[in-house]
């Protein structure tokens, strides 16, 4: 668990633990009658007005009725009751007391009103047909009561108990109404504590608070006002915990939707939404008219604009899953996240450690992730970082992925795995390994570009350059220092061939290879360099014939050779020099005419010189 979220959840239950700590002393303590009172009272006559004192003659009760009569066991029987107890301690306001009939006991300590009971104050207003009040501490109802707050209006089923000198009333299976913000909220809860010097109101037991743009519902609820007790301030909810910000009935798409362990919210001065901090099995959704945002985590924070009531911002603080759905679509996974918002949908993601990005077929992998979502880009960086398309794998130390064009982008360096399919003129369908400095890749034109140290492997098959193009219908352009080598008969692993230019274009349709510009190819223990040079090969991509024009040169071992034109027969081993044709193995032979077939297996030489003459020698 993130260290933070450790001290703020220890924080929320400390704070919880103290207040109700705290209460529960005050209570224990208060139920201590005072010590005397000062003065006989008189009452045993049809009407009677009294005033009661504490031991330091300060005047703690005042109390009238229409009618009074002793009754046993010290009690005083009284109808049309008003009493007022005046503040003292921790009471910062008088109590008023009324009721058609009760008694009062206990040396005016213990009080019971029946009928029509009021408790008013000037912050709250309690009504119910039966009160008892103990140690002018302790006001209990047990049957139904009607309250009245500055916040609150409702009803206590199950009736309610005040302690009077602590200011703390609790309300037992309630619900009612409440205003804020110039909006009607309904509420219920088991248990409701309204604890005025604290300007906190708690609800327990599946408690719940609804408007026609919010609904919450836990099993536990605080609630802390500003000074006037109208202004909220701070609610947190601990327990199994339900918020949904917006209609609850959903039928509009611009609604915040959270379920989670804990939910803390965070106002301003002015009663309006700054943050919500989500805590342990935290799942958010978040609906706007184009997009619905899903986030799961242990830990987030979400940021409001307090005029609009609209995200701006969301930190994700614990490893966390983010799912879009609507008109950009892609799923982030990371160990950190910030989410920044406009006009209610995200405009901007950064994810930090062990990021996994989906999106427009792209798998990204990466230690920090960077996407913008208004201009459709995506920063990848961490030294690991890969992405996936398809068969395609590419790593990197940084990628930027235009997620709209569908374009992969490096100057890292890069290593790639791809997958050309079937039909390429030399490479299998299996996986080709490639190295470069660069790489620019569509996705929507299924092309690779390269750049920069092309180091290419397939198999036996190998290629270096300093640009390599493969395109859609495989077919591959490399540039710059091209130098290759594969296997004549890949079928069979025999025969290796090497070949280098400065240009070599892959036509797959035709099966064949064009080496343009310093052609030279070495195979069959020969050398044979052109101004350019075309390798035929087989369906079966086995080399067949290497054709050339152009400043001919050959060599094997000692015997030297030039021509205008080439054409080896590659597995009859058989080269065939045509136009001012020479052969020359030192100063022990000379072979020349238009056209010489020279037998790489014996080194024998036919010479055509013309239609009708033809003369074989032997270069030994």
């Amino acid at each position: 668990m993130h260290k933070y979220q450790k001290i703020v959840k220890i924080l929320l239950i400390c704070i919880t633990l103290l207040t109700f700590f705290l209460i529960f002393r005050g209570i224990v303590q208060d139920q201590t009658p005072d010590k005397a009172l000062v003065g006989p009272v008189d009452a045993d006559g049809v009407e009677m007005s009294q005033s009661l004192y504490d031991e330091e003659n300060r005047k703690i009760i005042e109390l009238s009725c229409t009618h009074s009569k002793r009754a046993e066991k010290d009690k005083l029987e009284m109808r049309n009751i008003d009493a007022r107890i005046l503040k003292k301690g921790k009471m910062n306001k008088d109590i008023r007391i009324t009721g058609d009939e009760g008694f009062a006991a206990n040396n005016f300590h213990d009080f019971e009103i029946r009928k029509n009971g009021r408790i008013i104050s000037e912050d709250f207003e309690i009504k119910s047909e039966k009160f008892f009040l103990k140690s002018r501490a302790n006001l209990k109802s047990k049957i139904k009561v009607d309250y009245r707050t500055a916040t609150l209006e409702g009803t206590a089923r199950k009736g309610m108990e005040y302690y009077v000198k602590l200011n703390v009333i609790k309300f037992f299976d309630t619900s009612g109404k409440y205003i804020r913000n110039d909006r009607e909220h309904q509420y219920k809860a088991g248990t409701l504590w309204f604890i005025e010097n604290e300007r906190k109101l708690v609800m327990q037991k599946q408690a719940g608070i609804k408007s026609d743009q919010s609904i919450l519902n836990s099993d536990w609820v605080a609630m802390i006002f500003y000074d006037d007790m109208k202004t909220i301030q701070e609610a947190s909810a601990i327990g199994k915990s339900y918020l949904l910000l917006g209609n609850p009935d959903k039928n509009q798409n611009d609604y915040k939707e959270i379920d989670a362990e804990n939910i803390k919210s965070n106002y301003d001065e002015k009663g309006r939404l700054l943050n919500v901090e989500i805590m342990k099995n935290a799942q958010v959704q978040i609906a706007s008219e184009k997009n619905k945002t899903a986030i799961r985590t242990d830990y987030l924070k979400i940021l409001f604009d307090p005029e609009t009531e609209k995200v701006t911002e969301i930190q994700v603080l614990q490893p966390g899953e983010l799912r879009n759905t609507g008109q950009t679509d892609f799923n982030l996974l990371a160990g950190s996240m910030t989410l920044q918002f406009k006009g209610g949908d995200i405009a901007f993601c950064l994810g930090k450690g062990d990021c996994r990005l989906k999106l427009e077929g792209y798998g990204i992998e990466a230690d920090e992730i960077r996407y913008n979502v208004e201009k459709k880009t995506v920063a990848i960086k961490g030294e690991n970082s890969s992405v996936a398309h398809k068969n395609n794998l590419f790593r990197s130390s940084e990628f930027t992925v235009l997620s709209e064009k569908k374009i992969l982008l490096s100057d890292s360096g890069v290593d790639s795995t791809i997958s050309l399919g079937s039909g390429n003129v030399i490479f299998s369908d299996g996986s080709i390994f490639i190295n470069a400095g660069k790489i620019n890749f569509s996705s929507t034109q299924e092309t690779f570009n390269y750049e920069k140290s092309i180091h290419l492997t397939q198999d036996n098959t190998t290629l270096s350059a300093e640009k390599l193009l493969i395109k859609k219908n495989n077919d591959i352009v490399a540039t710059g220092d091209v130098s290759m080598a594969f296997r004549s008969d890949k079928k069979n692993n025999e025969d290796e061939v090497s070949l280098k230019g400065q240009k070599v274009v892959f036509d797959s349709k035709k099966r064949r290879i064009v080496i343009e510009t310093s052609a030279a190819i070495q195979g069959k223990g020969a050398i044979l360099k052109a101004d350019n040079l075309t390798l035929q090969f087989s369906k079966e991509s086995k080399l067949q014939t290497i054709t050339g024009n152009k400043d001919i040169q050959f060599i094997k071992d000692d015997i030297i050779g030039s021509s205008e034109k080439v054409n080896w027969k590659f597995q009859q081993e058989i080269i065939e020099f045509n136009e001012s044709a020479n052969l020359v193995r030192g100063d022990r032979g000379n072979s020349k005419g238009d056209k010489l077939e020279f037998d790489l297996k014996s080194n024998k030489v036919l010479v055509h010189s013309d239609d009708t003459k033809r003369t074989e020698t032997i270069l030994d």
